[in-house]
């Protein structure tokens, strides 16, 4: 009966831990930010090439990178390459065509939470918002909720489990504010905002 409990809670654990695949639309001039990426060890990275008739490739030149690391030159819209990452490591990786253009860093940690996975993975900007808020997330994201100062909610929003997201700021006053993010599991993030 212990070795059937034992075998019963390891097998939970691997399910509470279930891998992911993270997407990057692979394209010139991406950032660097908007190409880097935070997952456990066994999530998986999907490149999508984002554009027609440009040849790129996923390469490395880090001696962290694994020796199987890295697709081929590929041209169009659409190609993709993916890698299952196995081991902790923080990666530098590139296009080889455009090795100054298009640049990222896969960081693999041994285990993180969901919770863990959407923070680290939240990217947004301007900081200082005049009539926009960029938001981007490799885990889609449900709705939004900013507050001013006083902690009075002023602005509201859902979305259609998207990845990337503007929201429009035009209607806020001079001052600072604190954005709510909640993804489609349902964890929050939160980061501040100053309005012009």
């Amino acid at each position: 009966m212990k070795q059937f409990l034992s075998i019963l809670v390891m097998g939970l654990g691997i399910i509470s831990q279930a891998q992911e695949t993270y997407n990057i639309t692979w394209m010139m001039n991406i950032s660097h930010a908007d190409a880097s990426v935070t997952i456990s060890s066994g999530d998986t990275v999907l490149w999508t090439w984002g554009e027609p008739g440009m040849p790129h490739d996923v390469s490395s030149i880090d001696p962290d990178a694994p020796e199987d690391f890295g697709s081929d030159i590929l041209i169009g819209e659409g190609q993709t390459y993916q890698y299952t990452f196995t081991d902790p490591a923080e990666i530098d990786y590139r296009c080889s065509v455009h090795p100054t253009n298009m640049t990222g860093t896969i960081t693999i940690l041994p285990h993180m939470s969901v919770e863990d996975k959407f923070v680290k993975n939240l990217k947004y900007y301007p900081s200082v918002v005049n009539d926009r808020l960029n938001i981007s997330s490799l885990v889609p994201v449900e709705s939004y909720e900013i507050y001013d100062a006083q902690g009075r909610r002023v602005a509201e929003g859902k979305f259609a489990n998207t990845n990337t997201f503007i929201i429009n700021t035009s209607s806020l006053t001079g001052g600072v504010y604190f954005v709510n993010v909640t993804s489609v599991s349902k964890v929050k993030s939160s980061f501040r905002i100053i309005k012009e």
